[in-house]
C-alpha cells in the first residue's frame, strides 16, 4: 500500500500506474472521438468550424450575395444588409482581462471588415466587446464608403 501525504502527490502517483502506451492510447482515443476530459467530466466538442453551416430550414431565412456590391442581403428584402458581429474576452472577470471584437460584412468587402482589441479605458468584458462590435457595425454601416457600395 502506498501512502499519499497530500493531494498534490495523487496525480503523479496515479499517472505512474498507467504505462506510457496506455496513456498514449487514451489520449489518441480522446482526440479521435472529440471528447475532452476536464476535471473528471467529459465534454463533447462541437463540429469542426469547417463543417458548421447555417441551417436555412431551421431559421427560415436565406442570405444571398448581391453581385453588384458583394455584400450579403436577405433574399426576401433587397434593402437589407447581413452583418456578422462578435466579441469575446480572455480572462473575463479578472484584472488581466483583454477584450476584442469583430465585424464581418462579406468576403468581398475587405475594406469594411474590422477586428481589434477594445480600447483600455473601456470595460474589458465579453458583454462590452459584443456591444462595441455592434457600435462599430453601426458606425461602418452609416459611413459614406458603405453607402456608395449599396
Amino acid at each position: 500500500m502506498v501512502r499519499v501525504r497530500s493531494r498534490r502527490d495523487t496525480g503523479p502517483l496515479l499517472r505512474s500506474k498507467l504505462s506510457g502506451a496506455a496513456r498514449r492510447s487514451r489520449a489518441r482515443e480522446r482526440r479521435e472521438t472529440g471528447v475532452v476530459k476536464i476535471a473528471k467530466r467529459k465534454v463533447t466538442t462541437g463540429p469542426p468550424k469547417s463543417n458548421r453551416v447555417f441551417d436555412q430550414e431551421k431559421y427560415g431565412i436565406t442570405a444571398i450575395t448581391d453581385e453588384s456590391s458583394g455584400l450579403r442581403r436577405l433574399a426576401t428584402d433587397p434593402q437589407s444588409l447581413v452583418v456578422a458581429i462578435g466579441g469575446s474576452c480572455k480572462d473575463n472577470g479578472f484584472p488581466s482581462a483583454r477584450a476584442a471584437y469583430g465585424v464581418f460584412f462579406s468576403l468581398c468587402a475587405h475594406d469594411l471588415n474590422r477586428s481589434g482589441e477594445i480600447p483600455s479605458p473601456s470595460p474589458q468584458t465579453s458583454s462590452y466587446a459584443e456591444l462595441y462590435a455592434a457600435m462599430q457595425d453601426w458606425r461602418l454601416s452609416t459611413s459614406s464608403s458603405l453607402l456608395e457600395k449599396i
